[in-house]
């Protein structure tokens, strides 16, 4: 560039529509008329056959600012765009409001909301808000403000893995082949939208810079909610190539590439191509993946480093497994779990059923004379379950076959923990003993043992399948037991019992069964398998206990976390409910929700848990004490406590504050109530499609509301192709906390858990009866900034 030159100035754009496209380009070729700047679109670059994402992101390299058309969220703007972010340049959005449809498209994609963008109409609004503004004389770039203080350097990972939102044989193909691969010296850290849903585009910047490599798996379009997560995966893509970390692109067949990537993403006919292609980039890459950490030196890592203490910790659990221990906040579920027997847990998402899980099995693990085995699939495949399940009508012959892949699991499981631990505890096994003798039946039994639960499930069906059904209650159930090989299974179990001996426990805990099920699957059938692992369980106690007599009592408990939804279908398909030992992950106690802030807090800062309140926030939120304002806003879970707080102090550390100040905390609940949204889309839509519809009515309504406008509202978001009731929907709105009974002069009553509805609807009735009018109810407030609900003030009567 010589001098004098006016500075370059890179449009990009979507292709279609013509008229919008025309608006831009034309922007652009004014722009440079002007002699202020250098205008020049995609549509300018000499491609010439070479790689036309090499041609842009040069173009995006080369230009002063980058203005990037957001009207609707385009893939190949949103790739580019987030290039520019992690290229650390400066970024102008702009935005034709016109497009109404669009709105609710980028509320749901949320990641850009913290982003300014400029609305125009023509050519000439563009360049005269550019005039204006003058975006490319800005003194800091997107990075600066919203990633660069956020990033952790040590919270260092191999892949960051983005997966996708649905469950398929590929999708499981490819979970597993990362998950084989986590060693001592490769770390896999997930993003999987069923648990996680949306974080903060700062969220994600941060674990992108924090790996090594971005694996991110795109959907077909057609599935629910394809484009908008291909459109996340657009940007979150183009920020990682932006930082320059070794990526990997994958998609369905039918995913239509877009022109600017279609070079660099692997698009998958059959599920083995998918897994053979991570597989060979996972060896192309492993020098760099498994390699040191390499070391920041900018001075955004060196600020990083001084705000840190300022992070309260991930709100996703499996995160932070390492330090989860330093400020666990222990209730009575888990010293349950800790005491053992065969026992449900059971809360809703985020309630904190996989810490609990993890720091049970880190405090069991620690005695020696324990043995602890976990069971995660992070994936298994569901539809051939479900075959063989329907195939047995009589519920006897159903419940044995359930119970029997149950203990084939179970014992095979146990196997593969006991050997590993032998390994551990034992430098050298002396040939002959009890464990000398396990080891090597399991080396010889490697296919029944050594493969990961997920797989051995899937094989079990398989050799199910072909049973015919209709032989007889005595031949199916020697079928059975023959394809899931009971004489080899109880060989081992044998040679288990007696390397145990001597042992003081066998805990086993179950977390993820829920992980697949989703809106499409048979919850009845799905709701047995639970059931049967109950069964399973007390056959396999009383097993060892048999063969342990003589010899020190053995303890054998069962821990199965499970989401409230979830549960409420198991109670429905058990002969006998009320004999089923439950806990519940409850959070309505304020001190003991809150605690999980300040437990953090004092890890973080060595400083009273308390002081939380006084030093990192400010001391109200419109009149509102800021600890009370945080129990009010959020659903009572640890999970949603954690996320609204790393939100408002990310907020604050990027305004340059040292406290976080009431507009960071009213920000950071947009961002929150976008979260909660997508959370309860993923709990409800199981039981009922048309939820996100039915939510959606209450956009820009009132907080509280009369039984007459509630039932309306869901009439007319059930549409007419209705498979529930208004009132049936209405009750499961209020099981999942969206909804709560609102009383006159009383705070609104919310249920998180199912079992209470009853009570409080009744003592609601008696207020109503008392006030002499209709029911009300209130839109909870964690849900009310991104609905846009208005607030209603409740009248004494």
């Amino acid at each position: 560039m010589s001098l004098g030159m006016p500075p370059a100035i890179f449009f990009a754009y979507p292709s279609r529509p013509a008229l919008r496209r025309t608006t831009v380009s034309e922007a652009a070729e004014a722009l440079t008329e002007t002699g202020e700047a250098r205008g020049h679109t995609w549509e300018s670059l000499s491609i010439g056959g070479r790689l036309i994402i090499a041609q842009i992101t040069t173009a995006i390299d080369g230009s002063v600012l980058s203005v990037f058309d957001t009207t609707e969220p385009n893939e190949n703007v949103l790739f580019e765009l987030g290039y520019a972010i992690g290229a650390k340049k400066r970024v102008w959005l702009i935005r034709d409001r016109s497009f109404a449809a669009a709105t609710r498209q980028w509320d749901k994609f949320a990641l850009l909301s913290p982003i300014g963008y400029v609305p125009y109409s023509t050519s000439g609004t563009i360049v005269n808000a550019f005039l204006a503004g003058r975006p490319h004389e800005a003194m800091t770039t997107v990075y600066d403000d919203l990633v660069a203080n956020s990033l952790v350097p040590d919270a260092s990972s191999s892949v960051l893995y983005l997966a996708s939102p649905h469950d398929t044989n590929a999708s499981y193909g490819l979970t597993r082949a990362l998950e084989r691969e986590r060693s001592s010296t490769f770390t896999l850290a997930v993003v999987d939208p069923q648990e996680s849903v949306i974080q903060p585009l700062s969220w994600y910047a941060e674990s992108i810079a924090a790996s090594r490599g971005v694996v991110a798996h795109f959907t077909s379009p057609k599935r629910q909610d394809g484009e908008i997560h291909n459109a996340r995966m657009a940007l979150l893509s183009g920020l990682a190539r932006g930082m320059g970390k070794e990526l990997l692109m994958l998609a369905e067949e039918d995913y239509s590439t877009p022109i600017d990537y279609q070079d660099a993403l692997f698009v998958y006919s059959v599920p083995r191509d998918v897994v053979a292609r991570v597989n060979r980039w996972l060896r192309d890459h492993k020098r760099v993946l498994e390699g040191a950490h390499p070391t920041p030196q900018s001075e955004a890592f060196k600020r990083a480093a001084e705000l840190r203490s300022l992070r309260l910790g991930s709100h996703v659990a499996e995160d932070e497994a390492a330090s989860l221990s330093d400020y666990f906040v222990e209730t009575r579920p888990y010293t349950e779990v800790l005491q053992g027997g065969v026992r449900l847990f059971v809360g809703r998402k985020g309630a904190g059923k996989t810490a609990n899980l993890l720091h049970a099995a880190a405090d069991l693990s620690a005695d020696a004379r324990n043995v602890v085995c976990v069971i995660k699939p992070p994936a298994y495949e569901l539809g051939s379950l479900l075959r063989l399940l329907r195939r047995y009508k009589e519920r006897d012959e159903k419940g044995f076959l359930i119970e029997s892949m149950w203990k084939y699991l179970l014992w095979s499981e146990l196997a593969r923990t006991a050997t590993s631990r032998i390994r551990e505890q034992r430098a050298v096994v002396v040939p002959a003993t009890p464990e000398w003798n396990l080891l090597e039946a399991v080396a010889n039994e490697r296919d029944l043992v050594l493969e990961d639960f997920s797989i051995r499930l899937e094989r079990a069906v398989e050799d199910l399948l072909p049973i015919d059904v209709e032989t007889g209650v005595a031949a199916g159930r020697v079928a059975i037991s023959e394809a899931l090989h009971e004489t080899r299974i109880r060989h081992l179990v044998g040679l288990l019992a007696e390397a145990l001996s001597g042992k003081h426990r066998v805990a086993i805990l179950v977390d993820n069964l829920d992980k697949a099920w989703t809106r499409d699957s048979d919850l009845g059938e799905l709701s047995q398998f639970v059931l049967g692992l109950l069964g399973a369980m007390r056959s396999i106690g009383l097993e060892l206990e048999k063969r342990g007599k003589g010899r020190q009592p053995l303890g054998v408990s069962l821990a199965v976390f499970l989401r409230s939804d979830i549960y409420s279908h198991v109670t429905r398909m058990a002969r006998e409910p009320d004999k089923l030992a439950v806990s519940r992950l409850d959070w309505s106690d304020r001190d003991l929700l809150l605690r999980v802030l300040e437990e953090r807090y004092t890890t973080v800062s060595g400083a009273n848990g308390t002081e939380l309140w006084t030093r990192l926030f400010c001391a109200f939120v419109d009149f509102t004490p800021t600890r009370e304002w945080f129990f009010y806003t959020v659903l009572p879970r640890p999970r949603d406590m954690l996320y609204l707080a790393n939100a408002s102090i990310t907020n604050a550390v990027n305004r340059r504050r040292d406290q976080v100040q009431p507009d960071d905390l009213k920000d950071a609940r947009f961002a929150y109530s976008t979260y909660a949204f997508e959370s309860l889309l993923v709990e409800g839509e199981p039981d009922l499609p048309q939820m996100e519809s039915v939510l959606y009515e209450f956009a820009a309504s009132s907080s509280v509301q009369s039984e007459t406008q509630v039932l309306e509202r869901i009439r007319r978001g059930l549409g007419r192709k209705a498979t529930k009731s208004e009132t049936s929907v209405l009750t499961q709105l209020l099981e999942l906390s969206f909804l709560g009974f609102q009383s006159a002069g009383d705070h609104p009553v919310y249920v998180d858990n199912p079992a209470e509805l009853t009570r409080n609807r009744a003592i609601a009735h008696a207020k109503l009866n008392a006030a002499h009018s209709e029911m009300q109810y209130s839109v909870h407030p964690a849900f009310r900034a991104f609905l846009e609900v208005r607030e209603t003030l409740v009248q004494n009567t």
